[in-house]
């Protein structure tokens, strides 16, 4: 039976790997995120699953492989880079994905158009703590519009948080804010302001 090279970081790719192994196709799926290596751990029959650094990246592999039983899940325009067959487009079942680009200088960017902040920090591993952090943010006015966390690599079982919020720091009350997050806190870093973008 031949053997699949699968390159995924999606549901679909998860789901590509399942459909090949229940029909007796050994897959070898290599993932471009931790969270394509967790949904293929999932329940991927027989998958192996690896990891590359993207989509792209993997795509390329592929490309300079010459070995046709080889795949990867990449954009249509990744495939037409590096020469490769798009065997079905559109394999995204959410139209709700999209991918953000942030320009990151070192230099503090003033404009009036600058609404939003992002707030990065890390906290105690125990009950409450984070919960701390996030109702300080709401005590003083401040919308969270997005809370992400990131596993901290030299610590099992801990986080940190990434949260976007309507509003700026640079007023009296954004630094009382400030000062009183830095007190429940670990680590915080106010990383940066941006305009906030319309849905698409």
């Amino acid at each position: 039976m031949a053997d699949i090279f699968l390159f995924a970081g999606t549901i679909e790719g998860k789901e590509l790997a399942e459909a090949l192994c229940k029909v007796g196709i050994n897959v070898h799926a290599f993932t471009a995120t931790e969270y394509g290596g967790a949904l293929l751990e999932a329940g991927a029959g027989e998958a192996d699953a690896e990891e590359a650094s993207n989509t792209a990246v993997a795509a390329r592999l592929v490309a300079e492989s010459n070995d046709l039983s080889l795949g990867a899940i990449a954009s249509v325009e990744t495939a037409e880079v590096y020469g490769l067959k798009v065997l079905e487009a559109n394999i995204n079942k959410s139209g709700e994905n999209t991918t953000r680009f942030a320009v990151l200088s070192k230099v503090r960017a003033n404009s009036p158009t600058f609404t939003s902040s992002v707030l990065m920090f890390t906290v105690k591993h125990e009950v409450g703590s984070l919960a701390n952090a996030i109702n300080i943010i709401g005590k003083h006015g401040y919308n969270m519009t997005a809370l992400r966390s990131r596993p901290l690599k030299k610590h099992s079982w801990q986080y940190y948080f990434y949260i976007e919020i309507d509003g700026t720091i640079d007023t009296d009350n954004g630094a009382k804010m400030i000062d009183e997050l830095n007190k429940v806190c670990n680590r915080l870093k106010v990383a940066g302001t941006f305009a906030p973008q319309p849905e698409i």
